[in-house]
């Protein structure tokens, strides 16, 4: 009898540690829930080196204000473990480096979006007329494809990263490129680079050259940039230092820069004046 009282008073004594009713089965699937889902986060550290430790929480029993919270994390933990979850699910390539399935299938999609992107932005200027002396030579895509300066990024290929940095530059990468407001804050800073390529190389001779720059929006300047030979940074070297260029170069550019703001060019890839 002693013994049966004792017992009962040991279930009252723990029962009261909770804030919910509490029995056997209770316990058992606590005990299970945080026995797996430890497993997990130390067989990922071990196999990936990637620590989930801060992604999963793991409270005391007592802690639990109710069942309803209990079952919510429970469903949590097996959301965190199932296989099918592309969050939690971690591949090794031959280099050793790791990710989850969601992160590789985010890093694709955005490449994916890159690659198409820089092909629209390819096309849009590959029939813009080239000129050269004052005369059409040919089109930028016929005649100076490298000009644009937009390369299209290679396919996305897990297999080939060979560091997680390396990784992490690709994800970067895709992530900028991805966006068309990319292309946009691209082309303002290649007009500032021109700029500055022009003050290096002819100091004052280019001033009245470089205050009518700064007044044309950067989409109309990169056109005229592909479409004249003068307007290329390939004449001045990396210290904006002159090295093809001369003041003819400049005068003609000014001469180009006239024509467009006194609406002589055909805004529409500027065609007709040199056809």
């Amino acid at each position: 009898m002693a013994n049966k009282r004792q017992q009962k008073k040991n279930q009252k004594k723990l029962q009261n540690q909770y804030q919910f009713p509490v029995g056997k089965k209770t316990l058992e699937e606590y005990q299970r829930q945080v026995r797996n889902t430890r497993a997990k986060v130390n067989r990922v550290k071990k196999v990936h080196n990637i620590d989930l430790k801060d992604e999963v929480e793991i409270p005391k029993l007592e802690e639990f204000s109710s069942r309803k919270e209990f079952n919510r994390w429970v469903e949590k933990q097996e959301r965190f473990r199932n296989r099918s979850n592309p969050q939690y699910q971690f591949v090794r390539n031959e280099y050793g480096v790791s990710a989850s399935k969601q992160r590789l299938r985010e890093i694709e999609k955005k490449v994916d979006r890159a690659r198409k992107l820089a092909d629209e932005e390819i096309k849009k200027y590959e029939d813009t007329p080239f000129v050269s002396g004052g005369k059409q030579q040919s089109t930028i895509g016929m005649q100076r494809p490298n000009k644009t300066g937009i390369y299209k990024p290679e396919p996305f290929d897990f297999r080939q990263v060979r560091s997680e940095r390396r990784l992490e530059e690709i994800e970067e990468s895709a992530q900028r490129k991805s966006e068309r407001e990319y292309y946009d804050e691209r082309l303002e800073r290649m007009k500032d680079n021109f700029i500055v390529a022009l003050s290096g190389s002819f100091n004052s001779l280019a001033d009245d050259l470089i205050n009518a720059i700064k007044d044309i929006p950067a989409d109309d300047f990169y056109q005229m940039y592909l479409m004249f030979d003068e307007f290329d940074f390939d004449y001045f070297d990396t210290e904006g230092q002159l090295v093809t260029a001369d003041e003819t170069s400049v005068g003609q550019m000014m001469k180009y820069v006239k024509m467009y703001e006194n609406g002589d060019l055909d805004s529409d890839l500027w065609h007709e004046n040199f056809r």
